[in-house]
């Protein structure tokens, strides 16, 4: 508690950032000066890092690193068209994606490089003595290896706690929504972080679901598939006005709700992926989505429950 307060302090010191209803101005503030910068083009070149970041692979022979703390804006604005024309599909914000605020990520945290892949899946599965290992399964096999089609939140909840619960060293959790964010925009410092999926060319994957891991290149925190492939679950309890009410650092989310978030998923129109994009889906299942998941790994004890 006094680590974050001092943070906290010197944070909003440096940037005159207080609490959540006195920051729309320092936000504006923000955003006036990163349109004027970037021209709200996207820039592609990620700011650099002093030091190689940590990785760990677990027992199941997935890949984690660790993304460091700092603070990003959340969501998007929304744009105003010129007169006499319309707004490209990437700049058609949802006003669940508002206002556009700032949020900081108060500690480091270990992020999986890639969505869970069928071959990790059943890595957890033999190590939990439901079918023995299959030796024809060879590592070029895991090479082309998809992203992992998980049915529902509660089957994505349960593969964390599975998890947990057979590996002694780690503990493993479902981002949250900031942290799924602030590790998909990759260091890009800039307003509306989107790309379009030009094909490219998005095979089916091996599953006839998703395609396979690693295909492009990995963003600024060495993460991949963060706007392609499938979209993924968070942890947190969706609400369509929660920016307007969330804490300045480390959000969760709503203690309640009937809806899960989702995040990275396509859009349904021209194929658009956007960091801020946010999707409401039912915990038991939606058969209208196919999602899969990314895992944090954390030290044992250091879960919430």
């Amino acid at each position: 508690g006094v680590v974050l307060g001092a943070f906290l302090v010197r944070s909003r010191q440096a940037s005159g950032v207080g609490t959540r209803a006195g920051n729309q101005s320092s936000t504006a503030k923000a955003v006036a000066e990163r349109k004027k910068a970037l021209g709200r083009k996207r820039t592609s070149e990620p700011k650099p890092d002093a030091r190689s970041p940590r990785r760990i692979t677990n027992r199941f022979g997935m890949e984690f690193v660790e993304i460091p703390p700092g603070r990003f804006l959340m969501g998007a604005a929304r744009y105003k068209p010129a007169p006499g024309r319309f707004l490209p599909e990437h700049a058609r914000v949802e006003p669940d994606a508002q206002p556009l605020h700032i949020v900081y990520i108060t500690r480091p945290f270990f992020l999986g490089v890639t969505e869970v892949t069928g071959w990790e899946v059943s890595e957890v599965h033999i190590a939990a003595g439901k079918y023995p290992r299959d030796p024809r399964y060879s590592k070029r096999e895991r090479a082309k290896e998809s992203a992992f089609c998980i049915a529902s939140w509660n089957e994505a909840n349960q593969l964390a706690k599975l998890m947990s619960r057979l590996d002694p060293d780690y503990d493993y959790r479902l981002p949250t929504e900031a942290e799924w964010e602030y590790a998909c925009r990759g260091q890009v410092d800039c307003i509306d972080f989107h790309r379009k999926d030009v094909e490219v060319v998005q095979p089916r994957g091996k599953y006839g679901v998703f395609d396979a891991v690693r295909r492009a290149p990995p963003n600024g925190f060495g993460l991949y598939d963060m706007l392609r492939n499938a979209g993924e679950f968070c942890s947190d309890w969706y609400s369509r006005d929660y920016y307007s009410r969330s804490p300045l650092a480390n959000p969760t989310g709503p203690p309640t709700g009937g809806a899960k978030v989702a995040r990275g998923v396509r859009d349904e129109g021209g194929g658009w992926y956007a960091a801020w994009r946010r999707y409401p889906v039912d915990p038991g299942g939606d058969s209208n989505i196919l999602l899969g998941v990314r895992l944090v790994l954390e030290p044992k004890g250091r879960v919430r429950p």
